[in-house]
């Protein structure tokens, strides 16, 4: 059902658009999905799908707050799929919406954690390629949990995740949730010059965002991504 609202969500445009809300719909339908099924969206949502949801799941934030509260439901909360405590870390899986030409890496996985002094958010992406490719693109993110907009576009959402040189950064190699984790270190390309994830909701333990250079001089085309919540563990 949800592979199918994301593909013709461009074709299903009502005659009332108060009255019908695709994003809040979408979000319904993921809700009612078993959290252990929900991973299965990685492999059914093609690029083009992806960038399409970005797009759907924008019109969750047009509606009425009284829709909102009634569909997302009093109990939901985005931080139910982060880390608690220093003791945890969260882990999603993730696809980017690559062109069908690129033969950089699509799968991925982000895992957040929370810095031990500060308990602020923090996390990591893991490409698991190889040893290697981890070592070379550690890829640590800062992250912040609030309503942010995507400078170019002025579009809502929920998440930003910003790949900081070490010395913005706040982490240091003590800080880090395992000991065999390489420190951070100045991010090679694309993740350099500012690189930022925007990311929203769009259904409980589903997201969809974009990443682009923000601090760079030339126009540079924003990468879409899914990921879904995957698990919590314990680190003690």
């Amino acid at each position: 059902m949800v592979k199918n609202m994301v593909a013709t969500a461009e074709l299903l445009v009502p005659y009332d658009r108060s009255a019908v809300n695709l994003g809040l719909i979408l979000w319904g339908a993921i809700r009612n999905i078993p959290s252990k099924d929900r991973r299965q969206l990685l492999s059914l949502l093609n690029s083009g799908d992806i960038k399409r949801l970005w797009k759907v799941a924008g019109q969750r934030y047009t509606a009425p707050k009284q829709q909102i509260a009634a569909a997302v439901g009093p109990d939901y909360s985005l931080w139910h799929d982060l880390p608690a405590s220093i003791s945890q870390l969260s882990h999603f899986r993730g696809k980017a919406a690559l062109p069908t030409h690129a033969l950089g890496i699509s799968s991925f996985e982000k895992a957040f954690f929370l810095q031990p002094d500060t308990e602020e958010l923090y996390g990591r992406v893991l490409l698991n390629k190889s040893p290697l490719g981890d070592l070379l693109y550690p890829l640590y993110f800062k992250a912040h949990v609030g309503t942010f907009v995507v400078p170019t576009t002025q579009e809502p959402c929920d998440l930003m995740l910003q790949y900081l040189p070490p010395e913005e950064l706040g982490l240091t190699k003590d800080d880090l949730p395992r000991s065999l984790w390489p420190p951070p270190r100045p991010h090679l390309p694309p993740f350099h010059e500012g690189f930022t994830d925007y990311v929203r909701v769009v259904g409980p333990g589903v997201y969809v965002g974009l990443g682009y250079r923000t601090r760079a001089t030339e126009v540079n085309e924003p990468l879409y991504f899914l990921m879904v919540h995957d698990r919590i563990e314990s680190l003690l």
